[in-house]
């Protein structure tokens, strides 16, 4: 007996409900409001209430940064004897992936892990060294050079990553009710801060790198950030140009004294 045959004839007897199922779940998704609906509908409403055409609001423009400096190359160098001297303490390995190809072509966020592995690593190779010599000398200098630039390269990737950079982007997307990635996105954010007040409080032991991937990831996941910034211009947006509407109402003349009239009492 042939068991194919009825299989073949239900698959094609669903398929329609699988087609209606997904295009209700297209209509009822593409018919939701958006949160700033609710503002432009009052505006409407309050429009044709009083016979009057409303204020547009604002239309928002992209937000210029500040684009942070560009620092010049370093001129320590160290020669081929000086660098096998660090093997001891393995500065030498992350020196080399850092001068490799793939350093090139690092992101600023791995760029400023570097700079920071750099600096943890430098005291523990110093404590190898003797003080008294050259490779001593240029490790110390490029140590403290780190230190002094170091927020700098914070700021950078908080200019260049797009994870913390679309932040500021114009976007279609607004916050919706009931936002996914809210606690994430605020765990995120605070290991970015967390990492930011060692480094201004010169505490750079303390820094732990691996977390600020982590962030990055999870900003990335969600993009709650951009969505919250995009609603909250769009709001002030909206709630300027109401409030430059109804100055233009003189209540006076809706609701004259001793009497009563409907444009009053909807307006209420």
């Amino acid at each position: 007996m042939n068991h194919s045959l009825p299989s073949k004839l239900i698959i094609k007897r669903s398929l329609p409900v699988v087609i209606l199922l997904l295009v209700s779940v297209f209509t009822l998704t593409s018919c939701s409001k958006a949160p700033s609906s609710i503002n432009n509908t009052y505006i409407t409403r309050l429009s044709d209430t009083l016979n009057t055409s409303p204020i547009t609001p604002v239309v928002l423009e992209q937000l210029k940064l500040t684009r942070p400096s560009v620092l010049s190359e370093s001129k320590i160098t160290l020669s081929i004897v000086e660098f096998a001297g660090l093997t001891r303490c393995r500065l030498n390995v992350l020196i080399s992936e850092h001068n490799n190809q793939l350093g090139k072509t690092a992101t600023a966020a791995s760029q400023l892990k570097y700079q920071i592995n750099f600096i943890q690593s430098a005291d523990n190779c110093l404590n190898t060294l003797d003080d008294n010599t050259a490779i001593y000398s240029k490790i110390s200098d490029a140590k403290k050079q780190k230190q002094a630039h170091l927020m700098h390269y914070f700021n950078t990737m908080l200019f260049k990553e797009p994870e913390l950079n679309r932040t500021w982007l114009l976007t279609s997307n607004e916050l919706s009710m009931q936002p996914a990635g809210y606690s994430d996105t605020v765990e995120a954010l605070t290991q970015l801060v967390t990492i930011k007040k060692q480094i201004k409080s010169q505490q750079f032991s303390q820094v732990n790198t691996d977390s600020l991937f982590n962030a990055l990831e999870q900003l990335n996941k969600y993009r709650f950030n951009q969505a919250l910034i995009q609603s909250a211009r769009q709001q002030i947006a909206l709630n300027n140009s109401a409030t430059q509407f109804v100055k233009t109402i003189s209540f006076g003349d809706l609701c004259p004294t001793g009497k009563n009239k409907k444009e009053a009492k909807i307006i209420t």
